[in-house]
């Protein structure tokens, strides 16, 4: 961990985006929106028109495929115009990293950033916070039940290890170290849901999406059950863990159902006999 860090690359439950291919975190989102539409337009699994009835189901999947094209381009654009900005958050936020349940800086900084792009963030009690883009109660299935948001979360805490790395945006925060990419996880976060805000302005999202900026996902006594206790995911349908994943190659999103990475727990052992 103490080495030179690359620009990371992006997971999304399991796979991993090329920063600069895929405008760095809009790509995660256009991944996960066509890998779910995907199924329909095979006729694996029945999904929601965006708004009123239901087309035919060849005219539903023109429709879904013009939009993929449409996000693509947009996506394209709107990297081509932010790059610069978005590189510069992410080595912002990898000089001032903060350990678990201490990210006040970070969740400040983000929340700056989201209200600047005309989006209105919602505080977590300590650290961290959600925003959501688009309408949810507009969005309705077959039965005419209401979809649920289509949700990302990246955390936003850092670790305990002195930064050797020599960059020039190395940590300031002596002992502490944005050494598994939570400073890549939260920029992506941060960066998807000012694009996607851009995007759903002009045009329309086929799915009503949340962005969850999670606190303390290093710890034992972690911030998910604190999120979830908030309402991070009442209303949400499905939710992507964004990470990122260095074994695969630059330039591919990856997505897997249930658990991709490793994780850590406590066990207690009860030890009896004599003396």
């Amino acid at each position: 961990m103490g080495g030179v860090l690359p620009e990371p690359r992006l997971v999304v439950e399991g796979g991993a985006v090329g920063v600069r291919e895929i405008a760095i975190a809009a790509g995660a989102v256009h991944a996960a929106i066509v890998a779910e539409q995907r199924r329909y337009i095979d006729g694996t699994e029945e999904a929601p028109p965006p708004h009123g009835p239901r087309p035919p189901r060849k005219s539903a999947a023109r429709v879904r495929l013009h939009s993929e094209i449409v996000m693509e381009d947009f996506i394209r654009d709107w990297w081509t115009r932010n790059e610069g900005q978005v590189l510069a958050w992410r080595r912002h936020l990898h000089a001032h990293p903060e350990l678990s349940h201490m990210e006040h800086s970070t969740t400040q900084f983000v929340a700056d950033k989201l209200r600047a792009a005309g989006l209105e963030p919602v505080m977590f009690p300590n650290t961290g916070l959600m925003v959501d883009i688009g309408d949810a109660s507009g969005n309705s299935g077959a039965a005419g039940e209401r979809v649920g948001r289509l949700a990302f979360r990246g955390d936003m805490d850092a670790l305990p290890i002195t930064e050797a790395t020599g960059l020039s945006y190395s940590s300031v925060n002596e002992g502490v170290m944005h050494a598994c990419g939570h400073d890549f996880h939260t920029v992506i976060t941060l960066a998807t849901a000012i694009a996607m805000a851009e995007y759903q302005r002009e045009h329309t999202l086929p799915v009503p999406l949340r962005f969850i900026f999670q606190p303390a996902e290093e710890v034992m006594v972690g911030g998910a059950p604190d999120v979830i206790e908030f309402g991070a995911l009442d209303g949400v349908e499905r939710i992507f863990a964004v990470h990122c994943e260095p074994k695969l190659r630059v330039g591919h999103v990856g997505v897997r159902v249930v658990a991709i990475t490793s994780a850590s727990d406590t066990l207690d052992i009860h030890v009896e006999g004599p003396g």
